[in-house]
């Protein structure tokens, strides 16, 4: 059709608006990983209706083999048990803990609010023994405690998403020593962890996304909070969006629940 641009523009449109229209669609692109996730997170911990009932800072513990119905933020695979957790490193640093298998594939893969994964905890990248990992967030700069860990991940943002997985046939004999092993992943903060009074996590409240029932930029809104939450790594081509559309917006006030 003349004088046709794209959908919903055409020749006669004013330029600030065609401008507007498409930086909205990169940022919904490059801010939707951001959306998702808190979408999920408060899907599992706060507002959990599903198989899925997690605490935050702790393991939750899938016990079967998962079929077609089931949705782990993604789909699951059906070759492995699964333990899934949503870890805040705001407050310091958590160790988290692999047990030695028989084996079998076990790991725990660790992904940052972006849905990049930035590392694995793995007996299997350790000669298959139990391993322990301290797990840090961007901005902190503490000691390292000496000799006490296998190995420490900085994650690139402050909320991570960690998948534990262990490799299971899926016959009855099977299935029981899978989910020994599966029992024996562990998450602590560090300062419980040295003191050796490690206290389980009862903690459910995260941040809420914002409702579309009435509002058309809910999403958006969403991505902004999320954003501020979680500053994403600064690539190229999101400081240019950044720079327009994202920078300097404060979480709206009172948007979290109690």
């Amino acid at each position: 059709m003349p004088g046709k641009i794209s959908a919903g523009l055409t020749a006669d449109t004013d330029w600030r608006e065609d401008q507007a229209y498409f930086l909205g669609m990169q940022a919904y692109i490059y801010g939707y990983p951001a959306l998702r996730y808190t979408r999920d997170r408060y899907r599992m911990v706060e507002n959990a209706t599903g198989i899925i009932q997690i605490r935050v800072n702790d393991f939750f513990h899938v016990t079967r083999l998962a079929n077609s119905s089931d949705k782990y933020s993604a789909s699951a695979n059906h070759d492995t048990i699964y333990s899934l957790s949503w870890i805040d490193l705001n407050d310091e640093p958590i160790v988290i803990h692999a047990p030695q298998g028989d084996g079998r594939y076990i790991d725990i893969e660790l992904a940052e609010f972006y849905y990049d994964v930035f590392g694995y905890v793995s007996p299997h990248l350790h000669d298959g023994k139990a391993i322990t990992y301290l797990l840090v967030g961007p901005k902190w700069d503490g000691a390292i405690p000496e000799g006490q860990f296998d190995g420490v991940l900085r994650s690139p943002t402050p909320w991570v998403w960690a998948v534990a997985r262990v490799y299971s046939s899926g016959d009855d004999d099977d299935l029981v020593i899978a989910k020994k092993i599966q029992s024996e992943f562990a998450l602590a903060p560090l300062s419980q962890w040295q003191s050796g009074n490690i206290i389980p996590s009862t903690r459910r409240d995260v941040r809420d996304p914002f409702s579309d029932a009435n509002d058309p930029l809910a999403d958006f809104r969403t991505m902004n909070a999320a954003m501020n939450e979680n500053p994403p790594p600064r690539d190229a081509a999101g400081c240019r969006i950044d720079a327009r559309i994202w920078a300097n917006r404060p979480w709206p006030s009172g948007h979290r629940s109690s």
